[in-house]
Order: C-alpha cells, then sequence, then structure tokens
C-alpha cells in the first residue's frame, strides 16, 4: 500500500486540528477575552490622554501588565493578530469542506434515511406536475429514479455562514496590520498643520507612514445638553485647508464620521474646555499655559486634572465648574481653580473666571482665553470592503438557512407504482403539512 507524503500527512494533522471543534471553540473564547480586555484596559489609541494618564495613576500595577502584555493597544498587538491569522486559518478550511458539503447535496443522489415516504400510483407525468405545484423542481434523474429539490439554494447557506466569518475575520486582520490613526485635541480656531507628527499615534505592523496632506481647523464645538445635564449630543465643525486657500468644511457629531481623501474622521465624545492662562513670576518673566479640562458631567460638580509644564517647577492641579454660580451646563463664565503643588503640599490656590488675575504662589495668574475643545480621530485603513461584504455574505447565509431549507422527494419507479421518499432536511415538524398536501394531490390524481 503506498502511504502519503511526510508533508501531506503533516497537513492532514494540522488540517484536522483547526477544523476540530474544541480548537474552534477555544479559538472563539480567546477572540471574546480579547475583546473583554480592550474594554477592561484603556486603549491608548482611543481613549483621551487625560484618561489614560488618570487610569495609570490609579492602577500602576495594572498599568504595568498592561504595558508589557500590549493591553493596552490590543488590536494592533502580535498576540492578537496572530490569533485573527490563526482563526481564518480555520475558517477558510471550514469554509472549503462546507463547500465541497454543498456542491455535494446539490448533485448527488441523498442516501440518508427518508423523512417520510409513501407508495402513489397515479401517472408519473401527473405527479411531476403536483411537484411543480408545490414549487420541487428535478434535480437529477437516475435509472429507476428521479431526485426532486425544493429550494435548492439553501444547500449553500451554512457554506455563506462560514465564508462571511471568514471574510470578517481575514477583513479584520487586514484591517489591523494596515490600520493607521492618529488623535488631536483642538480648541475652536486651532489648526494642526499638514504634515505634523501626530500626538496620539497607533500603526498596524503593515501600514505606511501616516499623515495629514492637508491641515485641518475645529471651527466650532456645539454640545447639547438634556435638562438633567446629560449630553444629548456633540457636534463640531471641522474645515480642511487646501492649498490656494481652498477649504473643505465638515460637521461632525458623535455618530456621524466623515471621510475626506481616504482620511476617516470621527470625534470622540469626550470634550471640555481649554483655559489659557497667563503667569507672570516677580522678576517681569512671562509664560503662557493652556489647560484643557474635560465637561463636568453636571452643573454643581468639577472635572480634575493634574499638568506639568517645562517652565513651571511646580505641578499645577487643576478643576473647573461649567459655571461660576453652578447653574448652567453651558455658561459664558466658567470658573477654573488653580492648586500649586510641591512635593504633595498645596502652595496656593486660586479661582479664576474669564478676565480675572489674582496671586498663585510666587505667580500672578491671569484667565486670558476660554474656547472649546474636542478630540477629532483620523484614520485610514484597507480591509473596510470587504468586512461589509462579509458581513452581507452572512446575512444571507442566514437567510437561507433559516428562511428556505432545502426539502428532497426522491421518486423511484416499481411494477408497485411510484414510492416516494421525503427528505425534509432543517425544521422537519413545519414541513409535514406539505408532504400531506403533495400526497392527498398524489391520490386525487389517481381518481380522476
Amino acid at each position: 500500500m503506498n502511504q502519503a507524503p511526510p508533508a501531506l500527512d503533516k497537513f492532514r494533522t494540522i488540517k484536522a486540528f483547526l477544523l476540530s471543534r474544541s480548537t474552534v471553540l477555544f479559538l472563539l473564547l480567546l477572540l471574546v477575552g480579547a475583546v473583554l480586555l480592550g474594554n477592561l484596559f484603556p486603549q491608548s489609541a482611543i481613549t483621551p490622554q487625560a484618561a489614560v494618564d488618570n487610569w495609570q495613576a490609579d492602577h500602576p500595577q495594572l498599568a504595568a501588565l498592561a504595558a508589557s502584555l500590549a493591553l493596552d493597544h490590543i488590536y494592533t498587538s502580535r498576540w492578537f493578530l496572530v490569533l485573527l491569522l490563526i482563526f481564518s486559518l480555520s475558517l477558510i478550511l471550514s469554509t472549503a469542506e462546507q463547500i465541497a458539503r454543498a456542491r455535494h447535496k446539490a448533485l448527488a443522489p441523498d442516501k440518508r434515511a427518508a423523512g417520510g415516504s409513501g407508495t402513489i400510483h397515479c401517472r408519473p407525468e401527473q405527479f411531476v406536475a403536483i411537484l411543480r405545484q408545490h414549487g420541487y423542481r428535478l434535480a437529477a434523474g437516475y435509472a429507476d429514479a428521479d431526485r426532486f429539490v425544493k429550494h435548492p439554494w439553501g444547500y449553500w447557506g451554512q457554506t455563506m455562514l462560514h465564508l462571511g466569518m471568514a471574510l470578517v475575520v481575514a477583513a479584520s486582520l487586514v484591517f489591523a496590520l494596515t490600520l493607521k490613526r492618529g488623535i488631536i485635541t483642538l480648541a475652536e480656531d486651532e489648526v494642526f498643520a499638514a504634515g505634523a507628527a501626530w500626538p496620539i499615534e497607533e500603526k498596524g505592523f503593515l501600514a505606511q507612514p501616516f499623515f495629514l496632506p492637508e491641515a485641518v481647523r475645529l471651527e466650532k464645538v456645539r454640545p447639547e445638553f438634556w435638562p438633567d445635564g446629560g449630553l444629548k449630543q456633540l457636534a463640531a465643525r471641522i474645515q480642511f485647508l487646501g492649498p490656494d486657500r481652498q477649504t473643505t468644511p465638515y460637521t461632525l457629531s458623535v455618530n456621524n464620521s466623515i471621510t475626506h481623501r481616504g482620511t476617516r474622521v470621527s470625534l470622540f465624545r469626550t470634550f471640555g474646555t481649554a483655559f489659557v492662562v497667563e503667569l507672570t513670576a516677580g522678576a517681569g518673566g512671562q509664560t503662557q499655559i493652556r489647560i484643557d479640562l474635560e465637561q463636568p458631567a453636571r452643573p454643581d460638580q468639577a472635572s480634575y486634572g493634574n499638568f506639568s509644564f517645562p517652565t513651571i517647577p511646580f505641578l499645577i492641579k487643576a478643576k473647573y465648574y461649567a459655571d461660576v454660580e453652578r447653574k448652567l451646563m453651558q455658561s459664558d463664565t466658567p470658573q477654573l481653580v488653580l492648586r500649586l503643588k510641591a512635593e504633595g503640599r498645596t502652595l496656593a490656590e486660586l479661582p479664576l473666571t474669564l478676565g480675572q488675575s489674582g496671586r498663585l504662589g510666587p505667580y500672578t495668574a491671569k484667565l486670558l482665553q476660554t474656547d472649546r475643545w474636542a478630540g477629532l480621530i483620523f484614520s485610514a485603513s484597507s480591509g473596510m470592503p470587504l468586512l461589509y461584504a462579509g458581513f452581507l455574505i452572512i446575512i444571507l447565509g442566514t437567510g437561507l438557512t433559516y428562511f428556505t431549507p432545502p426539502r428532497e422527494i426522491l421518486v423511484r419507479r416499481n411494477e408497485n407504482g411510484l414510492q416516494l421518499y421525503w427528505f425534509p432536511g432543517r425544521f422537519k415538524p413545519f414541513h409535514h403539512e406539505e408532504l400531506h398536501k403533495i400526497l392527498e394531490h398524489a391520490r386525487q390524481a389517481e381518481k380522476s
């Protein structure tokens, strides 16, 4: 007996492993676990830097674990990409098996035990007409039998489900490998220059260098609030500044991103107020600092942040209220409170509204300007059309599987008449009435 080549044996072993139900379930559990970890650990490319810094300060041990295992950027980590690759191979092999199985069912005679049978004595052409009335069509003819099928395309439902899932996972792999994402925070009227380096950037292993060919300007941030203070909607107007002073305006919202020259632009849900403070030292030296704080959750609550600046030898702890009177979520008089810290001690504290000034330790501080700020996400990646195609195929496969399950009737000719074998496929109890109607019409044809 000829033995299979070692390479073929190894391929069969790997194939059997990847198609094993336990392997597929284990891979699914790992993928679900990765998604859960992505929700537990703040992802650096989609979480505001202030929130990341605060989380790392509150959970130093978890932050060290996240840095060592790439849990702060799971979806572009090496181990997640390897997991997606293995799962893709498993789905591709499974899809090939499903294609062969569906082709066999559609073309070859079915040797399974019948879901129902009976003998009829009407003429063959009469019975064929009855079957056609019930949606059955001749699929194959044999020496002593004919095979009729209703909804033959339903054989491909499971195959399309597997193919769709394979495309979705493959598209996710391509997306992660080619992802380019940059995040910026802009105040109103601030411009991010074309080709500038991203403050926060995430790239897949196959991604090319990512930069904006045009400058972008944040024109206006427009939040809307519910009466209880909750955020109802957040929108922003931006402009891309092209050559020759050509501008391309867009309106963004949390649920409405845009695409400009192949780059997708989305709006962070977080936003707030940017405070420009002038600090004057005793010797007359002046410096300006900008403090960006998130919008408070309620009028009577403040938002907080810690800030360090290279020109200031102190830590600044800041908080801000949306309204100095603690009544409104939007106000022309937001209040900023600054605390100067050194070696864990508070040296000075100063509340400010627009135009006010006062002493803050060795400085005279004046609040010069307040503007809304918002976070913008710029991204580009391949694989999205493939991802949408995969989801469409999954929907089609689900429809074929559950709404058009194929039914088969094998009719054998013998000296006693026509022997009928019925194969109901899926959802057998729902189709018994159909068989009874076919047999009843056949008996009526016998009497005619």
